[in-house]
């Protein structure tokens, strides 16, 4: 071959993808030779046939045992050559997977010369055959936690923040979980990695949103948020207390119920970036277990409120069948003077106030059966995506009217006036007629329900900006502050006297609010201690969603 040959050869060669070495055989591999197409790694030639660098020193150091491992086994066998995948670390900091292909050059004796080789990047093929086999893991995750239904919460809970970590190929994970309000964030747990890493001594727990860095952004933005640097400088960041685990990058994922945030997830120290797949995996992991937890909730309160009705029921039969033995008594008996027949009436009084009582109490938790029952058909429903809306224009003052039809036994029995004002001009709304109706009742039975004898319920429906606008005013008692912005909770645990009657409406609320979510609508609740409560209801005129 002549120069020009191998000027062409040459160029050929530090052109292709391939990258060809020939390496002594000794320690860390000293490089005697390398095309000049390693600038693709960032590196000179010149660098490592200088005796700068040795091979050894760009191989990541998770992958080096192996290699060593590979390269001794191969030089006691008459093994001609090898190939393995391992990871290089360019001169940048990145990580790199490459294949490599080697010969092992021996003398006439059998002694070892040097190796000759070649080594491919093979990145892009090990992060498709690396995404393929974590998307299996994520759908046996799922799979998984959905069948842990008889699990306790903590487990759920463990169980999703561990997987967090496993299939973001990250080195910690947390879960923290938001107020009703969203505006603090208490920390559930950190992973095991990071509870063993971390130092600090005096760990906080509960964290005001606006005094928090880079790890409330998805709460902020609403969105999922990546950090690739974590030592960048960044206003957003507040930085974090001596001994807190060092994060080099991070991705934090907020957890949804309907439209209000309810938690937020987060992965840190991932050896690559963080990429948009990393939080599609942890928002599909995350937002299953949210699902799991209502479900278990409505299924505990479900078995709750089961046992509660068979303990009233029994109670109940009791009561009825001492008063029935009570009267069939006093038939026997001959009468023994007013004395003893005002000792019989009041006995008769209590026992009959007892049965009353006990009738009011079973009555109660059955309607709260049938309240759980329904939040968990429409869950299972909507969760399996089976859930149909068929809209088209409805006139909502007959749907108003339709519903206190249904609602005339408890309006006429608590002596309820009903007012209710529609303007003749009324356009229709875009509804599910039969969803909405549904929706109407349960608003307008709570209304009652929790209205005084003799109180009144005021409905006003007017048009205001291409929505019509509905509200319901009784002249309750109201819904203590502090329990209004619960009451769109699938389940809400209410602990205190004060509130404890507001048990059982929680579930219903949180159905019409997802109804009218889906509705295009807004849905909202007003309250005063003492001034009674008013649900708003805002729902998009017809003709105006047709046309756009």
């Amino acid at each position: 071959m002549n120069d020009r040959d191998y000027r062409e050869l040459d160029k050929i060669i530090n052109s292709s993808p391939a990258v060809i070495f020939l390496w002594k055989a000794e320690n860390g591999w000293p490089v005697e030779f390398v095309s000049d197409n390693i600038l693709q790694f960032g590196y000179e030639a010149e660098e490592f046939i200088s005796g700068k660098l040795k091979f050894a020193d760009i191989i990541h150091p998770h992958d080096l045992g192996k290699v060593v491992k590979l390269f001794s086994k191969s030089n006691m066998t008459d093994y001609p050559g090898f190939t393995i995948d391992y990871r290089i670390i360019t001169k940048s900091g990145d990580v790199r997977w490459v294949n490599e292909r080697t010969l092992i050059r021996r003398d006439d004796d059998g002694n070892l010369i040097n190796y000759e080789g070649i080594i491919f990047d093979v990145t892009d093929r090990k992060k498709s055959e690396h995404e393929m086999k974590l998307n299996k893991e994520l759908m046996e995750s799922l799979l998984k936690m959905n069948q842990m239904i008889g699990a306790t919460l903590q487990e759920i809970t463990d169980f999703a923040r561990e997987e967090a970590v496993r299939l973001t190929d990250s080195k910690l994970g947390y879960l923290a979980f938001t107020n009703a309000d969203e505006s603090v964030l208490t920390m559930h747990s950190w992973s095991k990695n990071a509870m063993k890493e971390c130092k600090i001594e005096d760990k906080k727990f509960v964290y005001p949103l606006k005094t928090t860095g880079l790890w409330g952004e998805s709460v902020r933005q609403r969105k999922p948020v990546i950090t690739n640097d974590y030592s960048e400088p960044d206003p957003l960041k507040k930085g974090y207390p001596e001994g807190h685990v060092e994060l080099k990058n991070h991705v934090t994922v907020p957890i949804f119920d309907g439209d209000r945030i309810v938690g937020v997830v987060g992965a840190g120290n991932k050896l690559s970036d963080y990429d948009d797949f990393d939080s599609l995996k942890l928002t599909l992991l995350i937002q299953n277990m949210w699902k799991l937890i209502q479900r278990k909730h409505l299924l505990e309160a479900l078995n709750k409120y089961s046992r509660d009705l068979s303990k009233a029921n029994a109670e109940l039969k009791s009561f009825t069948k001492i008063k029935k033995e009570f009267i069939e008594g006093q038939r026997l008996k001959q009468s023994q003077g007013d004395y003893n027949k005002l000792l019989q009436d009041d006995m008769l009084e209590s026992i009959e106030e007892q049965h009353r009582n006990s009738m009011a109490k079973s009555l109660m938790f059955s309607e709260k059966l049938n309240r759980l029952i329904d939040s968990l058909m429409f869950l299972s429903t909507e969760q399996a995506g089976k859930l149909d809306y068929h809209f088209g224009p409805v006139n909502i003052e007959k749907i108003v009217n339709n519903s206190l039809m249904n609602l005339i036994l408890i309006i006429d029995e608590k002596d309820i006036e009903i007012e209710n004002e529609v303007p003749a001009d009324l356009p229709s709304v875009r509804a599910d007629s039969e969803k909405l109706t549904n929706v109407l009742i349960n608003l307008l039975e709570n209304a009652a329900k929790y209205n005084e004898p003799g109180g009144k319920i005021v409905i006003n429906i007017w048009n205001e900006d291409n929505y019509v606008r509905l509200s319901i005013r009784d002249t309750g008692k109201g819904i203590p502050e502090k329990i209004i912005p619960h009451l769109f909770q699938s389940i809400y645990q209410v602990d205190d006297s004060i509130t404890r009657r507001y048990e059982g409406i929680e579930s219903g609320l949180y159905l019409c609010k997802k109804v009218i979510d889906a509705h295009g609508g807004k849905i909202w609740i007003e309250s005063e201690l003492g001034e009674g409560t008013t649900v708003h209801v805002k729902l998009p005129v017809y003709e105006n969603v047709s046309q756009a």
